[in-house]
């Protein structure tokens, strides 16, 4: 509103701010005051937001004309850069991967996968978006013919609660309360990578993939649905397998690999890893 803006233009001046800088496109505030006083508008796009998040911008057409007349947008991968460059129609979009801090990781050297249970965990939110079910319906599939030592941890806020009670639902009818956990959200990053030996991605579209970069960094091999970040970013790395998003029999047939086939791919896994560091 004009109050807004008048104290917005007001604090630039005050300050001698020659840009405005955005870290997402849910927010606009003070675009009109940047455009008034000829300031720079940079954005940076973290996020799918109706396959990512579910969510919609709160001014659809404005929201994303103020996007397009931003000086210069940063994406946080290809997938993005190239979805909005065909949204909005521009060519001032460039990528800049997100850095993360390795500094308090915890070791990453080899370590053997106890074969008595090999356990999977999904990191995150539990939501409809992150696609957890999915992978819970091949555990279940490769329990029921044969694969007796696996077991899946869920890692995240139980966030979406008709989701949750919706996976709940399905352990209980197919008795797999021994098989998969609802851990709740664990905020120690070095506790959570004792819930798993491998890191399954099942999001339906992530814009960048945090959760593989940390996994890779922990030594933990991924499997990732091959769309947004998740796929762009296994492909670039080198490490890690993707499967068909949607295609849970697709996912059941790289986990089975990976099982089948450890010490081969553990063994090119951390290679990669190595020449990367």
């Amino acid at each position: 509103n004009g109050i807004a803006n008048y104290r917005i233009k007001k604090f630039i001046k005050q300050n001698r701010i020659s840009a405005i800088y955005y870290n997402a496109i849910t927010v606009d505030a003070g675009f009109l005051a940047a455009k008034e006083l000829n300031l720079k508008i940079i954005w940076h796009i973290r996020e799918y937001l109706e396959d990512g998040l579910n969510r919609k911008l709160m001014f659809g057409e404005r929201s994303m004309n103020r996007l397009k007349a931003a000086d210069k947008i940063i994406a946080v991968s290809e997938g993005i850069k190239n979805e909005y460059e065909m949204r909005l129609g521009v060519n001032n979009i460039i990528t800049v991967y997100d850095g993360i801090s390795i500094d308090k990781l915890s070791n990453n050297n080899f370590k053997k996968i106890n074969n008595d249970v090999i356990k999977f965990v999904i990191i995150g939110r539990i939501s409809s978006e992150k696609n957890q079910l999915e992978t819970i319906q091949v555990i279940n599939h490769l329990y029921k013919t044969g694969y007796n030592n696996i077991h899946l941890n869920l890692v995240g806020p139980l966030e979406n609660k008709e989701y949750v009670a919706k996976i709940k639902d399905y352990i209980n009818i197919h008795k797999l309360t021994n098989r998969v956990t609802l851990c709740g959200p664990i905020y120690d990053q070095n506790k959570i990578w004792k819930f798993g030996d491998v890191t399954i991605i099942p999001s339906k579209k992530e814009s960048y993939g945090r959760t593989a970069i940390e996994s890779i960094a922990h030594g933990k091999f991924i499997i990732g649905a091959d769309t947004g970040g998740i796929g762009e970013l296994i492909r670039y790395t080198g490490v890690g397998l993707t499967y068909k998003s949607g295609n849970w029999s697709d996912l059941e047939n790289k986990m089975k690999n990976f099982m089948d086939n450890y010490d081969k791919y553990m063994c090119s896994f951390f290679k990669v890893q190595t020449k990367n560091n």
